[in-house]
């Protein structure tokens, strides 16, 4: 493990979509036969697309996973290529998935080995294809620092990666104490490190049951004791933090990945019934089944001019720090308005379920014209 001016390639997978270790997720594998098979399928679901009784059909059972996701892809097959596919990360940085200090059942039920969901479809997490956007209430989800430590897995990640962590007390003084903590426990634990870590702090998820206006002043304390450890300290935010706020925090990091995910209840009317087909979210009668309550976080398409707008202003105001842009990158066309904008790098997440096809494609654009990155 070594220290400061850690040198990345410019595109980051998103917190999460890659699990704790970069291990993945089950549909990962479904996904990587799908696409395989591109050829078979695609040509027959555009024939089916041109069945207004079929459509009908399955429109009427889309309440059922595998209905829903089959209508979803004949809907959209016209922009999948015939080609064959193949689902790949490879040439993707690893976030983690937040870690938080100690246990936190949050909304996504773990299998024993503590990283994969019991579920192969969460009811935490809503996905539509043919509006482009995706919703969650994962609500940070996770066994806790030393149990995930006591797995070897982060130790033994290899080459440059980053490790997201939240703190998620109730009250200021549990929060710094939980930083405290993480610093402490990440310090006896990084001359085991394989790999090249540096430090994500995620002071906006929207599912934490938290008012986040909070972390916002005492955000400078908690990177004032990780500094301690060494290693670049960045900040993951979104683009309802105030810029002359955002601006503050950046100055005294290494770098900014913006945009999280943000509140459904963020959007108006209009961009609910958009996005989500309804001002209703759709996480809304899965409440009973969730122990932290929440309408989700919107990802996807409706974030993506929202980032770009917060970025070019970040610019405008002569902020030179590393700004990774995250946030309804689903294409090609994404990564050239992202860095026209002002990105030196990418974050893709959502494109994992909303346009999987096209997460190739993405990495290896934004990997061309971007830069490495160095925090």
């Amino acid at each position: 493990m070594k220290n400061k001016n850690t040198t990345f390639n410019p595109v980051f997978g998103a917190s999460g979509i890659l699990n704790f270790h970069g291990e993945g997720y089950p549909y990962h594998t479904l996904l990587f036969w799908g696409l395989l098979f591109t050829p078979l399928w695609v040509p027959l679901f555009r024939i089916l697309r041109q069945s207004t009784l079929i459509q009908n059909w399955l429109k009427k059972r889309t309440d059922i996973f595998f209905w829903k996701t089959l209508y979803e892809l004949v809907m959209v097959s016209f922009e999948i290529p015939i080609l064959p596919v193949v689902f790949s990360h490879k040439g993707m940085v690893l976030i983690t998935k937040t870690i938080v200090l100690t246990w936190r059942d949050g909304n996504m039920e773990l299998q024993d080995d503590g990283v994969t969901p019991r579920e192969f479809n969460p009811k935490c997490i809503h996905v539509d294809m043919i509006r482009k956007s995706g919703l969650n209430n994962v609500a940070l989800s996770c066994i806790g620092l030393v149990p995930l430590l006591n797995k070897k897995g982060l130790q033994n990640i290899e080459g440059n990666f980053i490790i997201s962590i939240m703190p998620v007390g109730k009250a200021p003084i549990d929060r710094i104490n939980e930083i405290i903590a993480i610093r402490a426990i990440l310090e006896k634990n990084l001359p085991e490190f394989v790999g090249n870590p540096i430090l994500q702090i995620n002071i906006s998820c929207p599912n934490t049951g938290d008012e986040l206006d909070a972390y916002l002043e005492e955000v400078f304390y908690w990177i004032k004791e990780l500094r301690k450890l060494g290693i670049p300290i960045t900040i993951k935010g979104n683009f309802l933090t105030p810029i002359d706020a955002m601006i503050k925090i950046i100055n005294v990091t290494d770098g900014a990945f913006i945009s999280n995910t943000v509140p459904f209840d963020s959007l108006t009317s209009e961009e609910k019934i958009k996005y989500f087909g309804s001002d209703i979210s759709p996480l809304e009668k899965f409440q009973p089944y969730f122990k932290v309550p929440g309408k989700g976080g919107v990802s996807g398409a409706y974030l993506f001019p929202k980032v770009e707008r917060y970025f070019r202003e970040l610019r405008r105001q002569k902020v030179t720090k590393p700004l990774i842009f995250g946030g309804g990158i689903l294409d090609t066309d994404d990564v050239y308005a992202a860095r026209a904008a002002g990105a030196d790098g990418i974050s893709p997440g959502s494109i994992t379920m909303i346009a999987p096809w096209n997460l190739r494609k993405v990495i290896k654009c934004g990997n061309r014209i971007f830069p490495k990155v160095t925090f």
